[in-house]
Formats: C-alpha cells, sequence, structure tokens
C-alpha cells in the first residue's frame, strides 16, 4: 500500500506569506526548565524522612539517622504508619590519629561523634540541609552536589562535568551516574565536625566534612524492608588547592566548591579558638576509623540484646522474649509462615568500607549503665579510637572485653546476662586519609521477623556465643550456633569454595529472614544499586489549535535501550554463585504503553488523565505459575495438579535456571491479570494453595492516575499522538505525557510510570491568512508490481462451460491511511508503503489460534506488524480490523521547532481491513442457505466464497498518496 502528500509550490507560497505578513502558527507555550537554577530554597530544611518503602526513618543534617528529631520517642519505625519502634537513634563515630604533618596538632588523638549515646559529646553541624528526591521542591533545586557521582566517560546524564569525574562514582551502576536520585526517593546531607564550638570530650575538631545519601526501593523481596545509606568522608584540613598541589582535584566540582569553603571555615575557626597556625597544606589522619552506632530500643528497651554475625559484617538488636505487644501492628504479609507475628530484629550491616568489601575492624555492646556498670559508651577522644580501633586496653581504664582477644575475635563485649537499654557499635577497617583525601562506608538498615519455629513467645533468648558463625569448625554444625542466629534466618552452613574461610554467601538462610534481606541488600549494593527503572520520560510537544491541542511524542528511550536491570535478573548464577536476583520472568523490553495528563496547573499532581495508549497483544512470559495464578498450581510448592506448562519442582532450586514457560496475554479482557511473589502462597490442607498477597497493579495505585485509577488495558494501539478537544481557546493549559511498563512483581513494581514533565500551551483560533502546508492525496493498490483497480465488476458463469467470465477483482477489504494527518507539521510532499508479505492460516474461529497477516511498514528502517484475526460469526456482514500502527512518515523538523518539538517525530499510518463471517468465507455450502442482516439475498452468494458488499481478500498489496 502506498500513500502520498504533496504541497508543493503552494506550501512554498505560504511559507513566503507567512514570513513577510509576520503571521505565524500559535506557538506552544515552554514550560520551565528543569535545569534552571531557582536559587533560594523557601522551605529549606535541616531534617527530612525514608519513608519510600515499608521503613520509616527520620533523618537530620547534624548525621543523625532513624532518631526523633522530637528527642521524644523513636525514629525508626516498621513497617511504616505503625507504632512498632526499633530505633530510637543512631549515626557515625569517628576516630584518628594526626600525622607529623599536622603541624601544632601532629600525634594528636581525635575523634568526632556524630551519634552519641551519652548526649553529651556531640561534634557535628549542618554544611547542606537535608534534600528529598520525592518532594517537587527539594527536586527543582536539587544541587548539582547532590547528583549521583560520575566516574565514567560523558554521558548523557554525566556530560556536565560538574558531576565527575570522581572515584565516589564506581559504587554506583554507570546507568545511575549523573542522576538526581540513585533510588525510588533519596535523601541527600551534608555535615561536618569542624567546628570548634563542638568540642566537648575531644581537644579539638579533626577536619572532616561527610556526605551522606539515603536511599531505598520498594522492590525486590525483601528490599522493601531495607533502606541505604553512603557515607563519604573528605579531609578538608587544606585551606585550598593551590596550597597542597591540587589535592581536592579528585572530587567533582560541585563537591569541590563545598569542600573548599568548610575548608576556609576551618582554618580561620581553628587559628583563632586556638591561637595556632595549621598548615595550609593541610595533614594527614591516619589511621583513620570510622563506626556506625545505634541505640536500637527494640520494643521494650529494658529488655533488649544485641548481637552480632561476623561474616555478614552486621550487628543487630531485639527483644529477647520475642512477644507481641499490644500497641503493635504485624502485617500478615510480613510475619506469616515461615515466621511468627512477634517482635522483630533490626541490623546494620556494612556493604562496603573505606578500603573494600563491609567487614567490621571491632564490635561491641554498650550498656546504658550509668555509675560505670557494664561495657559503658567511650568518653573522650582517646576511649573512642581505642574502642574503634580494637585496642580495647584496661591499662587505660577500660572495661575487659568478654569474648576473648579482641584482636582476634574482632568483638569486645556482648551482653549475655540481663536485659538492658542496649547499644552496639561497629567500627569499620583503618582508612589513611589524607588532605584533600576521601573514602566511603556504605551501610543498609534491615529490619525483619523472627523465624518460626525456634521459640514460644515469650522466649529468653540471648546471644550466646557470637563468634560460632564466623569459625569454621563450628559454624555448619546447628547444634552450636546459637538460638538467635537461627531466629535471624540461619539455617546451615558449608565451606562452598574450600578456603577455610566462612563467608556470607555460603550460608543457606530462610528468605524473607534478617539474613536473608542481608544478602539482598549485599546483591543490590554488589548490582551498583540498580534495580528496575520506570521508562524514560519520552519527549513531546504541542500544537495549539481552534477549542483543540494536538500532543505528539516519540517513543520512550526505553522502548529501544530496554529496562537496565534486566541484565541483573536473566541468569541464575553469576560468577558461579547462586545470583539471588533471578527472575526469569522479569521482561526487558517492557513499555506497554503511554498515558497523556491535562491541567490548569503544573503541579504533577493537579493533572487529569484524557487517554490511555497500550500496545495490543503484548505477553509475559511466566516461568513459575506467577501469572494469572492459581490455587491447583504453585510449582515452589510442590502443587503442579493442573499448571499451563510443565513446571518442575525440582528446578525451583537456588543457582538452578528454570526453562518451561507459558505466554500470558497482558490484556485479559474484563478479567484483572494478577501476579504473587514466591514466598507470598502457602499450601492448605486440600492440596491447593493460598494466595497471601497478591498484585493487580496495572489497573494502577491510586494518586498515580485520575480520578482514582489507571484503566485496565484494552489493547488499543500507540499513536504517538492525541487530539485533545476539550479546551477553550485562550486558557492556559499544562499537559504531560509519560510512559508506563508492566513487569514481573517478584523484581519489583508490576507496574511503574516515567515522570510527569508538563509543558504549557494556550489555544487559538489560527490567523485567517494563515495556511497548511500538506492536505491529503490519492491511494493506490499494487499486486506484484502493478498497479490494480478494486473497481471492477465481479465475473459471471457461464452456466454451460462453467467458466468465468473474466478475472476476479483485487480485493476491497483493506485500507490504509495516516492516523491523523497533522498538516501543521507535515513536510511538503512524501509517500508511504505498506506491504503485506504473508499470512498463516489458523483456526478461523480465531483463538487460541487465530490467521495472522505479516506486514512491513516500508519506512526506514522498515517495521514489522502484525494482525491477528479473529472472524465474525454467521450472517455478520463484516468486521473491522486495525493494525498495530507504525511510523509511516517524518514530521518537518523546522515546523515541529516552532512548537518545542527538536528533531524528527514520526507521523504514524495505520492499516485496517473487514472480512465477512466464517460461514461466507471458510464454512463451505452453508453461504446459500443465510441471509444476511442487510438483508442481501442469498443469490448473490458463492457458497464459501466472496460477497459483493465486503469482498475477501485476495492477498494483493495496498497503496495511498497524497497530492
Amino acid at each position: 500500500m502506498i500513500r502520498k502528500f504533496r504541497g508543493g509550490a503552494i506550501l512554498l507560497a505560504v511559507g513566503v506569506a507567512v514570513g513577510a505578513t509576520g503571521v505565524t502558527p500559535a506557538a506552544a507555550e515552554r514550560g520551565p526548565d528543569p535545569s534552571a537554577k531557582r536559587g533560594f530554597r523557601l522551605f529549606a530544611r535541616a531534617a527530612g524522612a525514608l519513608t519510600v518503602n515499608n521503613v520509616s526513618c527520620e533523618v537530620d543534617a547534624f548525621g543523625d539517622i532513624c532518631g526523633d528529631l522530637q528527642g521524644i520517642t523513636s525514629g525508626g519505625f516498621w513497617p511504616k504508619g505503625t507504632a512498632n519502634g526499633y530505633i530510637w537513634n543512631s549515626g557515625l563515630q569517628m576516630a584518628g590519629i594526626i600525622g607529623p604533618d599536622g603541624g601544632p596538632w601532629a600525634g594528636d588523638t581525635v575523634g568526632a561523634w556524630i551519634f552519641d549515646a551519652t548526649g553529651l559529646q556531640f561534634s557535628s553541624a549542618v554544611v547542606e540541609l537535608v534534600y528529598d528526591s520525592n518532594d517537587p521542591d527539594d527536586l527543582d533545586n536539587w544541587p548539582a552536589a547532590a547528583r549521583v557521582p560520575c566516574n565514567q566517560p560523558a554521558t548523557e546524564s554525566c556530560g556536565d562535568p560538574l558531576f565527575g569525574p570522581d572515584a565516589t562514582g564506581d559504587l554506583y551502576h554507570p546507568v545511575l551516574q549523573g542522576r538526581p536520585a540513585a533510588s525510588q526517593g533519596d535523601v541527600w546531607f551534608v555535615t561536618w565536625e569542624g567546628d570548634p564550638a563542638r568540642t566537648n570530650g575531644r581537644p579539638h575538631p579533626m577536619g572532616v566534612v561527610v556526605e551522606t545519601r539515603g536511599m531505598g526501593w520498594t522492590f525486590p523481596k525483601g528490599n522493601e524492608d531495607i533502606v541505604y545509606f553512603v557515607n563519604t568522608f573528605y579531609n578538608v584540613t587544606a585551606l585550598d588547592d593551590q596550597a597542597c598541589g591540587g589535592c581536592y582535584a579528585a572530587t567533582r566540582p560541585a563537591m569541590r566548591e563545598i569542600l573548599l569553603e568548610q575548608a576556609t571555615q576551618f582554618h580561620a575557626l581553628n587559628n583563632a579558638a586556638y591561637g595556632v597556625t595549621l598548615p595550609a597544606g593541610g595533614y594527614t589522619i591516619e589511621p583513620f576509623y570510622v563506626a556506625f552506632g545505634a541505640d536500637m530500643d527494640v520494643v521494650f528497651a529494658g529488655d533488649d540484646f544485641a548481637s552480632v554475625n561476623l561474616p555478614f559484617a552486621m550487628g543487630d538488636t531485639y527483644d529477647r522474649t520475642f512477644e507481641r505487644p499490644p500497641s503493635w501492628t504485624f502485617d500478615p504479609a510480613i510475619f506469616s509462615d515461615p515466621f511468627f507475628a512477634g517482635s522483630g530484629l533490626v541490623g546494620v550491616k556494612y556493604l562496603s568500607g573505606p578500603t573494600g568489601r563491609g567487614e567490621i575492624q571491632l564490635y561491641s555492646n554498650t550498656l546504658n549503665a550509668g555509675g560505670g556498670q557494664g561495657f559503658a559508651d567511650p568518653l573522650g577522644s582517646p576511649q573512642l579510637y581505642r574502642y574503634l580501633s580494637g585496642q580495647v586496653s584496661t591499662l587505660a581504664g577500660d572495661i575487659p572485653c568478654n569474648t576473648g582477644d579482641p584482636a582476634v575475635t574482632r568483638v569486645c563485649y556482648v551482653n549475655n546476662q540481663f536485659g538492658f537499654d542496649m547499644r552496639f557499635f561497629q567500627s569499620s577497617a583503618p582508612l589513611t586519609l589524607p588532605p584533600g583525601g576521601f573514602g566511603s562506608v556504605v551501610v543498609a538498615y534491615v529490619f525483619a521477623p523472627p523465624v518460626a519455629g525456634i521459640c514460644t513467645p515469650p522466649c529468653d533468648i540471648f546471644p550466646g556465643d557470637v563468634t560460632v558463625v564466623s569459625d569454621p569448625t563450628r559454624a555448619g554444625d546447628p547444634a552450636q550456633v546459637p538460638d538467635q542466629q537461627k531466629l535471624a534466618g540461619y539455617i546451615g552452613w558449608s565451606d562452598v569454595n574450600g578456603n577455610n574461610v566462612v563467608e556470607q554467601e555460603e550460608f543457606e538462610v530462610v528468605p524473607g529472614s534478617l539474613l536473608g534481606k542481608a544478602l539482598v541488600a549485599q546483591a543490590v549494593f554488589d548490582a551498583g544499586f540498580l534495580l528496575p527503572f520506570a521508562p524514560e520520560t519520552p519527549q513531546f510537544f504541542l500544537i495549539p489549535g481552534d477549542n483543540q491541542v494536538t500532543v505528539m511524542w516519540r517513543p520512550s528511550l526505553t522502548e529501544q535501550d530496554g529496562d537496565p536491570y534486566y541484565q541483573l535478573t536473566n541468569s541464575a548464577t553469576v560468577g558461579g554463585v547462586v545470583n539471588p536476583l533471578y527472575d526469569p520472568n522479569f521482561r526487558q523490553f517492557d513499555v506497554e504503553g503511554y498515558r497523556i495528563y491535562r491541567g490548569r496547573q503544573s503541579s504533577a499532581n493537579e493533572l487529569t488523565l484524557l487517554q490511555q495508549f497500550d500496545y495490543a497483544g503484548t505477553v509475559i512470559r511466566d516461568f513459575g505459575g506467577q501469572v494469572d495464578p492459581s490455587p491447583i498450581c504453585a510449582p515452589e510448592l510442590g502443587i503442579v495438579t493442573d499448571c499451563p506448562a510443565p513446571y518442575d519442582p525440582a528446578e525451583f532450586q537456588p543457582g538452578v535456571p528454570r526453562t518451561a514457560n507459558v505466554a500470558v496475554p497482558l490484556n485479559q479482557g474484563n478479567r484483572t491479570l494478577a501476579q504473587v511473589r514466591f514466598g507470598e502462597r502457602t499450601p492448605l490442607a486440600d492440596g491447593t494453595a493460598l494466595v497471601v498477597v497478591a498484585d493487580t497493579a496495572i489497573l494502577g495505585s491510586p494518586g498515580r492516575c485520575a480520578p482514582s485509577a489507571c484503566p485496565p488495558l484494552s489493547d488499543n494501539g500507540v499513536p504517538f499522538f492525541y487530539v485533545d478537544e476539550g479546551v477553550i481557546n485562550n486558557f492556559r493549559y499544562f499537559y504531560a505525557v509519560t510512559a508506563f511498563d508492566y513487569n514481573s512483581w517478584q523484581s519489583g513494581p508490576s507496574s511503574l510510570e516515567s515522570a510527569r514533565i508538563t509543558k504549557a500551551v494556550v489555544p487559538t483560533k489560527p490567523a485567517t491568512n494563515y495556511t497548511t502546508g500538506a492536505e491529503p492525496g490519492p491511494t493506490a493498490m499494487y499486486g506484484r508490481g502493478v498497479q490494480l483497480d478494486p473497481s471492477i465488476p465481479l465475473p459471471t458463469i457461464d452456466p454451460v462451460t462453467g467458466t468465468f467470465s473474466g478475472p476476479m477483482p483485487p480485493a476491497d477489504g483493506w485500507d490504509i491511511q495516516i492516523a491523523e494527518f497533522i498538516s501543521t507539521v507535515m513536510p511538503s510532499q512524501g509517500t508511504f508503503r505498506a506491504r503485506l508479505d504473508s499470512v498463516r492460516l489458523g483456526n478461523a474461529w480465531g483463538a487460541p489460534d487465530p490467521n495472522i497477516y505479516y506486514w512491513t511498514g516500508l519506512v526506514n528502517p522498515p517495521v514489522v506488524f502484525t494482525m491477528s484475526t479473529e472472524q465474525p460469526f454467521l450472517d455478520d456482514p463484516g468486521q473491522e480490523f486495525l493494525s498495530l500502527t507504525y511510523p509511516a512518515a517524518v514530521t518537518d523538523p523546522s515546523l515541529t521547532a516552532r512548537y518545542g518539538g527538536s528533531g524528527d517525530y514520526f507521523i504514524q499510518g495505520q492499516t485496517s481491513m473487514t472480512q465477512p463471517g466464517i460461514y461466507l468465507t471458510n464454512g463451505t455450502g452453508r453461504a446459500s442457505s443465510l441471509a444476511f442482516s442487510d438483508g442481501s439475498a442469498n443469490e448473490d452468494l458463492w457458497a464459501g466464497s466472496l460477497y459483493d458488499g465486503t469482498r475477501w481478500f485476495s492477498g494483493a498489496t495496498e497503496s495511498f498518496a497524497n497530492p
């Protein structure tokens, strides 16, 4: 099929007239530039919260993590929205020795408390306030320094030199670098300890700035109960780059600006306060130790105990009774089998240290004992340094460790005797911090329910011998492993790689437990925090008209590039190790459609959904009975009574690829397509499976679409344009075009939507002397290169010889057209064609094996599409089937530029066909017995052949043209 359009000299004449008279089409107004700085931040604040997933964790720019900003109650709650308090407060501690280049401070032992359990030695002050990527005002004013650091060649997101190069970018996958946020909801702030007014317990400040990024996700399974913190420590003792020979050069310029300002303050304030002249070139802090300290307060602080698993580099706290407090809420989706509804555990896990993978230099409980009872919180820089370095000394007045030599066990004191208001700290491996140098520590806060079957509440669980799980001679013996570790998810250990070292990946753990989630956290970090993405926001522009607005958009770049997270899910093992993120259901190319929004204000929450378009015929491949689940098919539970594919329960083992699958259409008609995650259905006594939690998010979640939820899928195709006729001239309107996807719920939300970026337009009646540049032209149909004439009459049959009087006419049931002839942006002339390549004959009745027509849109590059038919029944004279729309012509860039569009946009072509009922084409011998509902006589028919009103197809190609 060919269709032409042209404007020729008329368009050129109009163009000259337009230029001469100064009359132009009504131009679309531009929205605000999202990259522009808006200056003063009216609602700047020193506090915020991570609330993107099940965890509610308050933070402030002084460095308090999960601390109540009022100082009255807990600051870390889980699940979010409940009164289940787990953390009173937590944060960083630092200690080190100033090197011989320290001038008047050379050799000093110094420390700093961003978290101080005593409440007497806080050292921190605010440098940069808390920014929250889920706050529209914050995101509009997002500092360049707060973007994810770049340490890769310049790309679209890393093209600004302010973002890099910076070695801290190596912590993040390249896909994330340069973006404002790395997660579904980042918080970012900067603090320091360089103010001499904050020196209780220490001789003077150290000269360290701390940058903190908090992150959270609602997926994959288990990750919804974890929040992450990346802390980077900068030595700002060098006055400026010139004084230290460019020592700040390795820091990205946007952050360097902040550091140099703090360096100037550090010298000015401390030289004046102490009457010294610090070296302009700065000094080295070596060794430099960092610790996370925490005061958890789970349920009743007086019943708390704290433990550690050194191979996992994670300390944790729990209430020893594991009872169910009356005021607490227990979500059955979290606290069901294999767990019980009792108070859970909260842990802090090192994912990465300053010198490599996370490990603990020293772990220890401290007690809020008062009067010196028990192992107390450190007082003063020297004691803080001894604690963090592991050099606890009774000669210096420290209470002795009770777990052996801390240099060997890496554990000092563990309370195994009585419940107490328990704290713990865990320090990282040492780092050398030269002037202008930096290092990072990454931790995960992990919340989990207790594993059932270990004890019956009220329990009485003590930490026991915490060194067992790090000892290769004992870690594999469940009889020697403390019950606390089993409640945290321990099943067993074996020396998989034979190196006689206990490593976290070698443990068998309960999925969803504290240890199970810790492995998820490690996998997320090891993948550079790369998790499933919402589609990239499509580019679009607006054409104002007379009481109407035309919206044109491009395909999201995600349609071409796919979801980067697919790289992490498509293999059951990585480097010979079980991949906990393996998900064969995950779709690489998951963009399902687009949504058009309109509002009278630019705020994304003020927009109303006008139209949803989704691709036809899309499917998700199900490898585990998780999509459209049935109670008699749950392979992971051994229930395979009636599965749509031969799932083998034996294959559902970690590290073993799954191959048997079935393609499930995404459009289920009037039914909602559901998914279930592994671990969220349970076997019943009658041999069926009960789904505990199911997902139907393709219908949307309240707040994403207006008025309350996103529409179900309809397979209506994506035209890449929309004409809105519900507007009034001379009023300003804001529009947004978003892309949405559909994917496996095992790995994340089943449907994610791109950001709503608005553009403004004022519809206006065009000027009377404005002429559009193109108009539709004629069409033509060809077969074997010869133009065909579908108007020739049907032949007659000679009653004597039985021969036809002439050739059959070509099919007239095809049609091809421009989906919408948007003349204001059409080029002066052009042609588009569609070619019928072949037909796969299936079942005339349609599903499950319909007839399929294979087409190629002859554009550059060619576009292949198909039409699946289900013929109408009995005497229905015909039914029209529309193809997937496809790119057929390219807009004129100079014309789209008038409306804010950059580059080329495709005009969509559309092919359709009309076909008679089954008894007219495939039901041989039946046609003569039927009469049509439109009154046509039986004698007009050939039995099982053609009907003059809607002739069946000859398989020829059709074409269109446009003068």
